[in-house]
């Protein structure tokens, strides 16, 4: 039970940083068994995105605004990310770090990526 409750609350916490198709990549086999721990080879698209000026803005703005800017930017690109079939894998400050074709495999992945890059 103790190791159970241990993997549960490492889940958890690890949900806070990677995204859910990651962790159920991971923990789980497309049969829903528990697997051990793998790697795939695929080929993948990512794209890196920010904002130009951002230093700029940070610098004229009160922090209250600037959190409010960077949540509803983050919030939204995130959004354009996965509406065209992209996960995001890191938010670095203004930054969004995303990938195409994995964890899970996605049909003409360099070409949605571009639409999204646009």
């Amino acid at each position: 039970q103790r190791a159970y409750n241990d993997m549960c609350l490492t889940i958890e916490v690890l949900a806070k940083f990677v995204p859910t198709a990651v962790i159920r990549d991971i923990v789980v086999d497309k049969n829903g068994k528990a697997r051990r721990l793998h790697v795939d080879r695929k080929n993948v698209t990512s794209m890196f995105s920010d904002i130009r000026g951002f230093t700029s803005i940070s610098e004229a703005i009160e922090p209250s605004d600037l959190l409010y800017f960077l949540t509803k930017y983050l919030t939204i690109m995130t959004h354009v990310v996965e509406s065209y079939g992209g996960v995001v894998g890191e938010i670095l400050g203004d930054g969004i770090l995303a990938f195409w074709n994995t964890p899970d495999l996605v049909d003409d992945h360099q070409a949605k990526a571009c639409a999204c890059a646009i």
